[in-house]
Order: C-alpha cells, then structure tokens, then sequence
C-alpha cells in the first residue's frame, strides 16, 4: 500500500488539524510544479495551442481590443488569438473519455480480482465502489489519501483492514510492473538512448523527492513487522502458486497501461488543427506517459499533479518536441485524465453511496497502524 501519513507515526492518534500544513505543501507544490512550464513555455501559445483563449477573451478575463474589459489589458501575441481559433475534434476528444472511462473499469476489474484472491467476499459492485471511491479521493487530497479510503470502504463492506491493505499493495506492485515493462518496450522499439533520454529527468526527479520527503513520507501499514521489499515477494509466492491468476492480473494491467498509453496521443490528434500542430510520435508519448508514472511514484501532490506533468512534459522536451506543445498535450491529458476520474468518483459517492466518510478517513489517515505480519496472512489464505 502506497497510502502516506503526514506526520511520523509516534504511537499516539494524531488529529485532524495536523493535515493542514501537510496538505497545505503539497497543494502548494503541485501549483507550483504546473505554473512554472507554463510560464516558460510562453502563456500566449498554451493559451493558442489549448483553445483556451477565446474563453478567456469572452469570460471577460482577457481583453481582445481596446473595448473589451479584462484583467489582462490585451492578447500578448495575435497568431495565437488566431491558434485559439482553430476547430477541435470533439468526437475525438469523447473517444479519449470513454477510453478513460475503460481504463480506470479495468483497473477497478483488476482490483477486485486482487480482493477476492485475498478472500474477501465482495461483488465486482462493492469493490468497484471502494476502489473509485479512492481514485477520487487520491484526485482531490495529496499522499495518497485515496488508498486509505479504499482500505476504509472496504472495512465498511465488513472486510478485514488487513486483507484491504493488502489488496491496494498488491494493485500498486501490479502499476510498477506496468512501468518496468512499457519501459523495455520502448528500449527494444526506440533504443536505449532515447529510452535514457526521456526517463532520465523523471527518475532525477523521483529520487530527489523521495529523498527529500522520506522523513515524513511514513507508511502507514510500517507497524506490519515487513519491508515493502519482503512484502512485494510474499505476495509474488503466493500469486505464484496460482498462475494462472498472476497471468490474468498480468494481462489487465498490460491492457490498461496500453489505454493510458493511447489517450494522450489521441488527445494530441484531436487539438491538432492548421497551425496549431501537436503531433507526436505515438512512441514518444508512451516514454512521456513511462516518465509521468516514474515521476509521480513518491505520492505528494493530490493525484500526483504536476509530478506527473513534470514528467511526462520533461519526457516529451527532451524528445525533441517543442516545449509549448509537450506542455500543451501534457495539460490536455492531464485535465481530461482527472476530468473522467471524478466524474467516476462522483457517479459512485452520490449515485450509488460508500461504506464510509471523509472523516473516518481522514482519522484513519494519521492514525499509526499496527498489524500482523503480513506473510502470515497471506499463509493463511491459501491454505
């Protein structure tokens, strides 16, 4: 389980008022991680590449000509008032939306395929419902809070805590196994120099945060008497004993990072218009989407915003696109990746309702855990 607490775990509940400079930070740095490529990339063509212009012009936040009202006296750069112009292909753009909308049902598929290897009794609907209710979660609060509120709606079903921390650890190993594999892909198919070019700056970034944030960055299931090393090859033993549901687990994750693969280089075709050109090499984009999964594997900002970016963006850069257009598509997929994301989390938290609250799992956040060893739980439920 990748879930973090915001404090150092020192045997006592900690309270709700001791998130507020944790989260403060983290909302913080992912503002600031998502402003300043903007900035340097030149406002006035992510304004013309994304077609946010116009809006803005119309909104009343950008004045056109000397007669229009704006906080902004006039457009910086007329070519790009003429970019923002450009039509969008919108069929395009849903296509990205239900392929989204496939992807994260995958994953929800795959984790309760996880659940119920673990023994836990719930329908494909009661997992699912955790599980979306989490990635929502993990959307709107920084450190990964989402996986303690799956954990939590799980506990809600009537489910054990430990078979439920067990079951999101064992869906992250799967996303590592997902980045390690698409990484030797894009070594055979494009070398191991352009491979090394677009990771670099996403593995430079992953370890100075960690480095940076491991004081504080405490697992929350640390009281469980095993490293992530020997838990990770628990878990293998027992998936081993049962191939043929390592391999199915194998599969889905294979097929969904394939999806999260194919969406920003769709969403890259359906803003590409005249003079607006956001073409990309389709292997490019999958190292980009490598290096934002890399990047964003220390959770600090909420849904690894602007960590993400930074390295799917930096991938992209250092490919040789142009830095205005990787910020561009890198913003497009970013906002339409989170866009699905919740209205999933919405769907499920007002349509259907979760076992559970944000304050249970706020509480159950900075509180220490203690548990049994996990290998004897994982003994036990193949016995």
């Amino acid at each position: 389980m990748r879930s973090t607490s915001a404090q150092p775990t020192d045997g006592k509940t900690g309270r709700l008022g001791d998130l507020i400079g944790a989260y403060g930070f983290a909302y913080v740095l992912a503002i600031v991680l998502v402003a300043i490529p903007i900035y340097s990339a030149n406002v006035w063509s992510i304004l013309g590449n994304t077609r946010l212009l116009v809006p803005m012009i119309n909104a009343g936040v950008i004045a056109y000509h000397d007669l229009d009202l704006g906080f902004v006296d006039r457009v910086g750069e007329l070519k790009e008032y003429y970019k923002a112009q450009q039509p969008v292909d919108w069929w395009l753009v849903g296509v990205v939306c239900v392929v989204y909308v496939f992807f994260y049902m995958l994953k929800a598929y795959q984790f309760h395929e996880i659940s119920r290897f673990f023994g836990m009794q719930g329908s494909l609907g009661q997992h699912s419902r955790a599980f979306y209710y989490g990635l929502g979660i993990n959307r709107l609060l920084p450190y990964n809070t989402g996986d303690v509120a799956t954990v939590t709606a799980l506990e809600g079903q009537g489910e054990a805590r430990q078979r439920a921390t067990t079951a999101v650890f064992t869906q992250d190993m799967f996303v590592c196994f997902e980045i390690a594999v698409f990484l030797i892909i894009g070594l055979v198919l494009s070398g191991w120099e352009m491979s090394f070019i677009q990771t670099v700056m996403a593995v430079a970034f992953w370890a100075a945060l960690y480095f940076l944030m491991r004081p504080a960055l405490k697992l929350t299931d640390s009281g469980a008497g095993m490293s992530p090393w020997k838990r990770t090859l628990s878990i293998l033993r027992a998936l081993a004993d049962q191939p043929l549901v390592l391999v199915k687990l194998a599969l889905l994750s294979l097929l969904a990072f394939f999806l999260d693969d194919i969406t920003p280089y769709i969403t890259s075709q359906a803003f590409t218009s005249g003079p607006v050109i956001l073409n990309v090499p389709f292997l490019v984009i999958q190292g980009g989407v490598v290096a934002g999964y890399i990047a964003s594997r220390t959770p600090i900002t909420p849904g690894g915003i602007g960590q993400y970016e930074f390295g799917f963006g930096s991938a992209l850069f250092m490919a040789g696109v142009g830095f205005d257009v990787a910020i561009a598509i890198t913003l497009l997929d970013g906002f339409l990746r989170h866009a699905v994301a919740l209205l999933m989390f919405a769907t499920v938290r007002f349509g259907f309702g979760v076992e559970t609250d944000m304050r249970s799992v706020l509480t159950q956040f900075i509180r220490p855990v203690t548990e049994t060893n996990i290998e004897l739980d994982i003994a036990g439920e193949q016995a």
